[in-house]
């Protein structure tokens, strides 16, 4: 089943010159009272003058490039990680709590050189306080 954001990940690949919430928009369905989606994503609005593609085109497409759009997110989780972390780095931190997170962002930051990236990713663990 095909989230929104992997719909406009492959309409961008497709048409990377129009913006989603400008050219066009897309969604899925959520269970009431919950995120969670219960049917296939759609392109709910098209305001382009570009054919729009149907489902099975767009499912290519997105198989096509899903490593990339794996990737995005990955990257997109890790940086918050680091920010989420960067007062681990300030002076008036202890040396030593400043040293086993160091080692922890590093982690973080080497994630796209492991052997399965970004189908496989195993997230180091955050030091304890």
């Amino acid at each position: 089943m095909m989230t929104h954001d992997q719909m406009a990940f492959a309409v961008s690949k497709l048409y990377p010159d129009l913006a989603c919430w400008k050219d066009y928009w897309v969604a899925h369905p959520v269970e009431s009272g919950s995120d969670k989606q219960i049917g296939e994503a759609e392109i709910v609005e098209w305001r382009a003058d570009a054919p729009k593609p149907d489902l099975k085109t767009l499912k290519k497409t997105f198989n096509t490039h899903a490593d990339e759009f794996n990737a995005q997110q990955v990257k997109a989780i890790r940086r918050a990680k680091l920010i989420g972390s960067d007062w681990t780095q300030l002076m008036d931190v202890p040396e030593q709590t400043r040293t086993q997170w160091a080692v922890y962002r590093q982690l973080l930051r080497d994630l796209p050189q492991q052997k399965d990236f970004p189908s496989q990713i195993v997230w180091p663990k955050p030091p304890t306080y």
